[in-house]
């Protein structure tokens, strides 16, 4: 009798084999998401994502509150590592209703500062002035227009892996993109057309 029933049980229950096959593909997708995760294109894709979020949340806040609101940030150089291309910095571009000139100019802190991944930059932006500064400016205005650029970020990790973020300056709907896009023609038109009007 004892036996007989060794031999019963020379072989796995269906629970069992569910069970194991259940552990497995919980360890798989586990190790899939970090894997994932970690890819420089990945991050670089949620950078543009929150850059963009934050450019339309700013612009709805600048319509919202009446006030321009000015965009300030860095641009970084690919060939250095520096901390420089991940800090945006927003301030009021105008003054508050009763407010007067003297109190607006005297706040210099920025009322939000948000920075991008620790991994992203911007390393490059398609910009409307011939000027070649350090510190960059965006200004959403407070009937929705806001200033024609578009930003190129890149991953520290990976300096050929770049995405490029842009947003339209009458209707606020932007777009991230996977490379480096170029530059349409009627963003050159425009600049041409600034620059012989001043």
């Amino acid at each position: 009798m004892l036996r007989r029933f060794g031999h019963l049980r020379s072989a796995f229950t269906l629970l069992e084999m569910m069970a194991v096959m259940a552990i497995i593909a919980l360890v798989m997708g586990w190790g899939m998401l970090n894997i994932q995760s970690s890819k420089p294109g990945y991050e670089l894709e949620a950078a543009g994502d929150d850059l963009a979020r934050i450019m339309r949340d700013m612009r709805d806040l600048a319509m919202l509150t009446g006030r321009a609101i000015r965009l300030e940030f860095s641009v970084a150089s690919t060939d250095e590592a520096s901390a420089d291309g991940g800090e945006l910095k927003f301030y009021w571009n105008e003054p508050a209703p009763g407010q007067t000139l003297e109190e607006f100019y005297e706040e210099t802190e920025p009322f939000q500062t948000t920075f991008l991944n620790s991994n992203v930059r911007i390393g490059g932006v398609v910009w409307l002035t011939d000027e070649d500064t350090e510190s960059r400016v965006v200004v959403f205005s407070r009937t929705g227009v806001t200033t024609p650029v578009r930003f190129y970020l890149f991953h520290v990790h990976a300096r050929d892996t770049w995405c490029t973020v842009r947003m339209n300056p009458l209707t606020g709907q932007s777009k991230v993109i996977r490379g480096r896009e170029a530059a349409e023609e009627y963003e050159f038109v425009t600049l041409r057309r600034q620059n012989t009007k001043s």
